[in-house]
C-alpha cells in the first residue's frame, strides 16, 4: 500500500510545480488505479494457487481470470525443479516446475506451481513420491519393490518378440 501512495506523490508533487494540474492528477489517477489492479490481483492470485497430493497423481490448481486445474500420474513425472528468482526471494516464494513424459517431444513444464512458501518441501515430497511409485525407495529409507516373476516374464516377451521382429527384417533384406 505504501508503494501505492509513494508512485501516486510523484504526480502530485509534478502538479505543485506546473500551472496545467489536469495532466498530473490524470497521471496520478492512472498510476493509482494500474497499482491497486495488481495489489487486487497478487492477493486473488495467491488465494488461487493450489496443490494435491493424491494417491497415484499430483493435482495442480490457479488462475484468476483463466483458471487451470491439471493432474498428472507420478509414473509420468520425469523431472521436479524448485525455482526462486531475486523477486520471488525477496518475497519468500517460489515455484515448482513439473516436467513429465509423452508431451510429443516437447521441453518446457507441464505444470507450475507459482507463488508458495513451502516450494522446497513441495519438490522433495514429489520426488519422493515419484522414487516410491518407480519403485527406487523413498526419503525414509523404506525399501524398494522387488521386482516379481510376471515382470520378469513380460520382458522375457519382448525380447522374444524383439529377436522375431529381427530375424523377420534379416530374412527381408
Amino acid at each position: 500500500m505504501s508503494l501505492i501512495l509513494a508512485v501516486s506523490a510523484i504526480p502530485v508533487a509534478v502538479l505543485a510545480l506546473e500551472e496545467s494540474w489536469y495532466v498530473p492528477a490524470g497521471i496520478a489517477a492512472v498510476a493509482v488505479l494500474g497499482l491497486g489492479f495488481v495489489w487486487w490481483w497478487s492477493g486473488a492470485y495467491e488465494r488461487s494457487v493450489g496443490y494435491r497430493f493424491g494417491g497415484d497423481e499430483f493435482e495442480a490448481r490457479g488462475g484468476v481470470f483463466f483458471r487451470s486445474k491439471s493432474t498428472i500420474p507420478y509414473a509420468r513425472i520425469t523431472n521436479v525443479e524448485a525455482k526462486q528468482g531475486p523477486v520471488l526471494r525477496y518475497f519468500g516464494v517460489g515455484s515448482v516446475a513439473v516436467q513429465t513424459a509423452g508431451r510429443s517431444g516437447q521441453t518446457t513444464t507441464e505444470v507450475t506451481v507459482s507463488a508458495i512458501t513451502d516450494y522446497e518441501a513441495v519438490r522433495d515430497r514429489l520426488v519422493e513420491r515419484v522414487r516410491a511409485d518407480r519403485g527406487a525407495g523413498d526419503a525414509t529409507g523404506s525399501e524398494p519393490k522387488r521386482a516379481t516373476g510376471g515382470e520378469d516374464a513380460t520382458l522375457g516377451d519382448v525380447v522374444a518378440e524383439l529377436r522375431a521382429i529381427r530375424t523377420l527384417l534379416d530374412d527381408g533384406e
